[in-house]
């Protein structure tokens, strides 16, 4: 499940990296380039780190995806149009990367002594 949740918090690093500098382009809109580079940068950090420390890199990529998700949800609600870019998308995308993230946080990585079976040698 990690190497799901490190390739979805790398995907979802270049959209919103890519996001943000296109809301730039497109609106002049310098909120969107920070938020968008932020989080990307917070998801890129996190799919780097699960490598080395997992829950970190993984509370990296949930916080990413809470903070943009969080920011981009009432946004795309109060939008009279409903456009599905960037607020659809953004939302779409916060809301998988959350998902996984918590899944893989979740999931059991590793046996520890609590959990194994012991030998007849140990008993």
């Amino acid at each position: 499940m990690l190497n799901v949740a490190r390739i979805v918090f790398f995907v979802y690093a270049v959209l919103m990296i890519t996001g943000g500098i296109a809301g730039y382009i497109e609106a002049k809109s310098v909120i969107s380039l920070i938020a968008g580079v932020v989080c990307g940068l917070l998801a890129l950090a996190g799919g780097i780190y699960i490598t080395k420390n997992p829950t970190v890199g993984l509370v990296l990529g949930i916080v990413a995806a809470v903070l943009a998700g969080g920011g981009m949800g009432p946004r795309y609600m109060k939008s009279e149009t409903k456009k599905l870019w960037p607020g659809g998308i953004v939302l779409i995308a916060s809301a998988l990367t959350f998902v996984v993230g918590a899944v893989a946080i979740a999931s059991p990585r590793g046996t520890n002594a609590a959990t194994t079976t012991p030998t007849a040698g140990d008993r």
